[in-house]
């Protein structure tokens, strides 16, 4: 009878076991970003952000996209509309190599980029840091799409996400990751995107848009998925 109720008890204990390992492994096929733990952060100056020369708006949903033409790191050249006469696009602002919450977020738009381009959209993403940079950033990520470096915040202004970075936080990333932004965007100040995403339709119209200040606020693929379904 008591070697009953050990088997018994080692029953439960090896059900209890594998049915939590089973959970675990589905959270992590989830993706990067799905679960991230978001901080609720109100302090501009917390996220870098030099309230003395402006706040970035960003654009809206209905607003009209404003063309742009560059070559992606690849050397390719990308112009938005022209690339609107055939496919909507989903355009992403990341921050740099050196942040990890861009690291995490863009790794898990190129895993699941084939449920967008399915879609018929296609993406592109845009950094303020050099080109070389964004190519380490890409080799790192393993990238599916391309990126546009845009160190002169051309596009960047167009879409009203760009913010000057608080001398604070420019030592703290360089203390914490080695890097200084300025430097690494290859100019005399710091600046920076919010990490936004916008879906533009092929008549130009912003149909879907996600803008925070706060960047650890991201869009999710199943966000993007489900703005670009009929």
């Amino acid at each position: 009878m008591i070697k009953s109720w050990t088997y018994l008890l080692l029953w439960f204990f090896l059900v209890a076991c594998s049915s939590g390992g089973e959970k675990a492994a589905s959270n992590e096929e989830v993706g990067h970003s799905e679960h991230m733990d978001i901080p609720n952060i109100t302090d501009l100056k917390e996220l870098g952000i030099d309230e003395s020369t402006g706040i970035p708006s960003g654009l809206r949903v209905g607003d009209k996209a404003p063309g742009f033409g560059a070559r992606d790191i690849s050397g390719e050249p990308f112009d938005l509309y022209s690339v609107l006469n055939d496919n909507p696009v989903v355009l992403i602002f990341y921050r740099g190599k050196w942040c990890p919450v861009c690291n995490r977020h863009m790794a898990a738009i190129s895993d699941s980029v084939n449920q967008i381009s399915q879609l018929g959209a296609r993406v592109i993403a845009v950094t303020p840091e050099l080109r070389e940079h964004a190519q380490e950033f890409t080799n790192n990520t393993n990238l599916k799409f391309p990126v546009i470096s845009d160190p002169g915040n051309n596009i960047m202004d167009a879409f009203k996400v760009t913010f000057k970075v608080t001398p604070e936080y420019e030592e703290k990333v360089a203390n914490s990751h080695a890097v200084r932004i300025s430097e690494n965007n290859g100019t005399g100040e710091a600046f920076l995107p919010v990490p936004a995403t916008y879906i533009i339709d092929k008549e130009g119209t912003i149909t879907y848009a996600q803008f925070d200040l706060n960047f650890y606020r991201r869009a999710t693929v199943k966000e993007i998925v489900a703005a670009l379904r009929p």
